[in-house]
């Protein structure tokens, strides 16, 4: 609700009281804050979230890798969406449509096409 407001810090508010009360945040939740400062090319923060859902034990989805990847694109740092990907593969989360998605729109659009190419035939050689 804040998130689509575009107040961040109201946001983060609701996010730390449901850390105090010991609510552990979903992939879903980690999803809405993450997603929401890849758009506004906010990707620090973004991978601070990351990596507080990793070593929460929350397992990043096929959506998650799609906000970050498009963060990336969004701010020129399309070598990070490589790793980005190889990232994906180690901790066992499968591409989806969204992921292709952001392959085919986003970075042939903000950087190099063959990038784009090559990037989408490893995710297709690895099914």
């Amino acid at each position: 609700m804040w998130l689509e407001k575009g107040e961040w810090d109201r946001a983060r508010q609701v996010f730390d009281e449901m850390l105090e009360r010991e609510v552990e945040p979903t992939a879903v939740t980690y999803n809405c804050q993450i997603g929401f400062l890849c758009k506004r090319g906010n990707i620090e923060k973004a991978k601070i979230f990351f990596e507080d859902m990793v070593k929460r034990g929350k397992k990043p989805n096929a959506v998650t890798y799609a906000l970050l990847m498009e963060g990336l694109c969004y701010v020129g740092k399309y070598n990070s969406v490589k790793k980005l990907m190889f990232d994906m593969e180690y901790r066992g989360c499968k591409a989806q449509l969204v992921n292709f998605g952001v392959l085919m729109s986003d970075l042939p659009r903000r950087g190099p096409i063959d990038e784009a190419r090559g990037l989408l035939v490893e995710m297709k050689k690895d099914g």
